[in-house]
């Protein structure tokens, strides 16, 4: 196994610390950039002795730029698949299968802040996640990534259409902003619709956290811009900023009313659902989403004092299949699995 899968989960992911900005609401906001290499042809286009060549390239200037040191390079066709799949529930690569074509790496800081995708979908995709709502910082961090691999590296780019992507949704800045947000004040209040709705006519995208499609749970949503054309980064971290800030704003209201009309309602149901967490013997996916959603609102609401946001956070990748069978050291079945996963959350909450 290679070594980044033998560090001690809590050294892996920084952004999991919930020390951002709006924390209750904003698990983390992260940032892409999209590049490509002028002098070689997109990575579904190329050969295997291009794709070579450009993973060489930009793995020197990574390591000469020292952006992501200390860290890990992972090639991901050579990893199990069991270690794809960690990956995939780290949120530090897509949906789409790992081990597509050679020559594709992952570079990881140590923190897990940022990361390099070499010969994904384009040459180069650099990433930047941080706790809470902090899109400008992203941006401010993303641009300084870049920028030092500019100074050895050309990147595809044309005054009329600006950087060139292997997808046209993403030409332009190639900059995609994301926020893994909580709103459970707007869908139990009967409101998310209409959010969701507006949101989707200002050309934000909103999906489930693991792929297009994918089915919303726990109240988490993962909004993101679409355009990317047409305005400067600037603009658009600001215009992400204004109307995200505003649906976190709608959200806050929400559970200020709810709240004020039910406070003892709220707090049975935040209290019963820790009660299962630190009691059940079996648990699904599903319910776990679930507990995790009453509690995060508890939590919130000043309802459940000694647990914080980042235990929340934690359990939350831990108790997906990939790093329980991780744990384990082989695979489950399906009842094995629930019952890892409820002897997993007990061993959380139990001193709660």
């Amino acid at each position: 196994m290679n070594s980044f899968f033998s560090q001690p989960f809590s050294d892996t992911l920084s952004w999991l610390d919930a020390t951002g900005p709006a924390a209750d609401m904003v698990i983390s906001t992260r940032g892409r950039l999209a590049r490509n290499l002028s002098a070689y042809e997109f990575p579904h286009q190329a050969t295997v002795s291009v794709r070579k060549t450009v993973s060489e390239e930009l793995l020197a200037a990574i390591n000469a730029s020292s952006i992501l040191e200390p860290g890990w390079s992972l090639e991901l066709a050579a990893l199990e698949p069991g270690e794809q799949a960690l990956l995939r529930e780290k949120h530090l690569t897509g949906t789409r299968s790992s081990a597509e074509a050679d020559h594709r790496h992952l570079v990881v800081s140590s923190s897990g802040y940022a990361n390099a995708v070499i010969n994904g979908e384009d040459h180069l995709r650099l990433h930047v996640c941080k706790s809470g709502f902090q899109p400008q910082e992203v941006l401010s961090d993303l641009l300084q990534v870049e920028e030092k691999l500019e100074i050895s590296q050309d990147f595809a780019f044309q005054d009329d259409f600006g950087y060139l992507t292997a997808s046209p949704s993403n030409a332009g800045t190639g900059l995609r902003l994301s926020v893994m947000v909580h709103l459970p004040g707007l869908v139990i209040g009967g409101e998310i619709d209409k959010i969701l709705n507006a949101l989707r006519q200002l050309r934000f995208g909103v999906r489930g956290l693991f792929g297009s499609g994918a089915a919303v749970r726990g109240a988490i949503f993962l909004i993101y811009n679409l355009v990317t054309m047409g305005r400067d980064e600037a603009e658009i971290a600001s215009n992400f900023d204004f109307h995200l800030g505003k649906v976190l704003l709608h959200e806050r209201t929400a559970r200020q009313q709810l709240f004020a009309n039910d406070s003892l309602g709220l707090e049975d149901i935040a209290r019963r659902s820790l009660a299962v967490l630190q009691h059940a013997r079996l648990m699904t996916s599903q319910e776990g989403a679930d507990r995790f959603n009453h509690l995060r609102l508890g939590i919130g609401l000043g309802m459940l004092p000694g647990i914080d946001f980042a235990i929340l956070n934690r359990a939350m990748i831990q108790y997906q299949a990939a790093h329980l069978e991780a744990q384990a050291g082989r695979r489950l079945a399906n009842v094995e699995r629930i019952e890892a996963r409820a002897n997993l959350l007990r061993d959380i909450f139990s001193e709660f």
